[in-house]
């Protein structure tokens, strides 16, 4: 009996010794952390490293903010972060003009790039450096790249038939040419002063006939479109790339080649190195007319011609014109106004009519003249293009006239935009489909 009794004295004793649990914090104490951040440019700005910019690391457990500056190598260096799950952010803001500097591309409003990197675990046993990517939104926008008007020797070359206008995808993401819209804009040649012009001799377009608005602004916030032409689409069925062109033809077929006409007549032209093969355009304009050669491309897509007063797509060889190029799910056959041109006193079957565009639609326009020596009045306003282009060699010479080269990134070509035609464009001696300038 003492024995037992002995025993359970004992039993009692050491159960009354306090017990200490080993806490995990004891054994595996906080050991802070020296974590890198690396901020770079996407691929569409070759992966640059972005200096001087701030990054944000947040702990999300207690939400407390840490701001590093980037060093000359885009790297931010957190010393001593104290373990736990982190958030890490950065945000650049450029000004038109930096990003002028920067992209060489033309922008109206700030440009700004995000990025924000969540669920990152900062401890002695995960990786203790993190690359971050800037992104931003679609930069840029579809651009007027060359306009190949003067067309070829008449005797030794393809006459006028073998023009196109070619557009650009300036911007870093796809856009679809589905419902774009090309526009040959009307105006006088004209400086003489009549009862329906400005005082510099072009249309007063308040004074059409109809015309609504019937003040200032119908000169000053609209073009009238003498021709306009749209791509059809179902709205994503034509992409362009970054980079990449689209080619609309007066007719598209390899003008090199011989062809026949409508009237069975065989066509070849004397030297095929002042002429272009358009058979790959991606769009030509077919009237279905008896003009001999309006010829139907099997392999090309027809534009929608919503009003063209000529027998084919048709570009004055002398220079005498201005382009637009806009974008619009409206249909516009049914619902735009047409108005004929101020000097129209009455409206008869052979009226010619012209589209108002508004200005704050128009996505690029270009303002040619015949020369320096020969400067005709505008047909679009100054903030859309400044300037002017022209081919020095005239009509039938085989020039075009193309956007100069302003930077590249990753083999993508940003072409020169500054609205003004003067300094953006220059020419090539035989016109370059999908070609670019020297």
């Amino acid at each position: 009996m003492k024995i037992q009794q002995f025993h359970k004295a004992l039993i009692m004793a050491f159960l009354a010794i306090p017990f200490f649990a080993c806490d995990s914090d004891d054994s595996d104490p906080v050991v802070p952390v020296d974590f890198s951040v690396t901020v770079k440019h996407s691929e569409t700005f070759e992966n640059q490293v972005v200096k001087n910019l701030e990054v944000i690391a947040t702990n999300t457990a207690n939400q407390t903010e840490l701001k590093v500056t980037t060093d000359e190598t885009g790297t931010a260096k957190f010393m001593g972060l104290t373990p736990g799950e982190y958030s890490f952010s950065a945000k650049l803001t450029m000004t038109p003009e930096q990003f002028l500097n920067f992209a060489a591309q033309k922008v109206e409003d700030d440009v700004v790039f995000n990025v924000n990197q969540g669920n990152v675990s900062v401890n002695v046993t995960s990786p203790t450096s993190l690359n971050l990517v800037l992104v931003t939104g679609k930069v840029g926008n579809l651009l007027i790249k060359q306009i190949y008007y003067t067309g070829s020797d008449i005797q030794e070359g393809a006459l006028f038939r073998d023009q196109f206008i070619e557009i650009y995808n300036n911007s870093t993401e796809v856009i679809y040419a589905d419902s774009l819209h090309i526009a040959q804009i009307n105006g006088r040649t004209s400086s003489s002063v009549k009862d329906y012009t400005l005082p510099n001799g072009q249309f007063d377009w308040s004074k059409s006939l109809n015309m609504s608005p019937a003040n200032d602004e119908a000169n000053t916030e609209y073009v009238y479109a003498k021709a306009l032409f749209r791509i059809p689409g179902t709205g994503k069925q034509y992409p362009i790339q970054p980079g990449e062109s689209i080619i609309l033809a007066q007719n598209g077929l390899n003008h090199k080649a011989p062809f026949t006409d409508k009237n069975g007549n065989q066509v070849t032209v004397k030297n095929p190195a002042l002429t272009v093969d358009l058979s790959g355009a991606d769009f030509e304009v077919f009237m279905n007319d008896d003009y001999v050669s309006d010829l139907d491309a099997p392999n090309v897509p027809n534009v929608d011609a919503l009003l063209n007063p000529n027998r084919d797509l048709v570009l004055n060889p002398q220079g005498k014109e201005a382009y637009v190029i806009f974008k619009t799910s409206e249909k516009i056959e049914d619902s735009w106004k047409k108005y004929p041109d101020p000097s129209v006193k009455e409206v008869n079957e052979r009226t010619k009519f012209n589209y108002q565009i508004p200005n704050n639609l128009v996505i690029d326009a270009v303002q040619l003249q015949f020369s320096p020596s020969k400067i005709y009045n505008a047909r679009i306003h100054d903030h859309q293009d400044a300037g002017y282009s022209y081919a020095p060699k005239g009509a039938f010479s085989s020039q075009s006239i193309i956007r100069k080269t302003a930077k590249e990134f990753a083999g993508r070509k940003i072409l020169q935009d500054t609205n003004n035609s003067s300094e953006d464009f220059t020419t090539l001696d035989i016109a370059n489909p999908r070609g670019f300038a020297q």
